[in-house]
């Protein structure tokens, strides 16, 4: 459903599948351009990540490179586009 969902020229990302045998619509992925990238994802591995961030041994927040409010959204979005920054993150309040 993602592929016939994504526009021309765009990507899906699949992540992990519960079945071996799938079947993808490759005829309209290809006529649109559109690239599939597969990635296996191990089971509760997003459980091990959450456990580590909140105990504390990982610290993940030298990992935003930039930080933009609301107001500069469009700044923020650009330097993402150009890869200027690791993680850019915008605050949609002012927390």
């Amino acid at each position: 459903m993602a592929i016939l969902a994504t526009k021309p020229g765009k990507v899906v990302a699949v992540v992990g599948i519960g079945n071996t045998n799938q079947t993808i619509p490759a005829f309209h992925a290809l006529v649109n351009e559109i690239d599939i990238c597969f990635c296996f994802a191990y089971k509760k591995c997003h459980e091990i990540a959450i456990e580590l961030v909140t105990s504390g041994k990982v610290d993940i927040k030298p990992l935003i490179t930039h930080r933009f409010k609301l107001d500069k959204a469009f700044e923020a979005f650009e330097l993402a586009r150009n890869r200027q920054g690791m993680k850019v993150a915008i605050a949609c309040n002012d927390y």
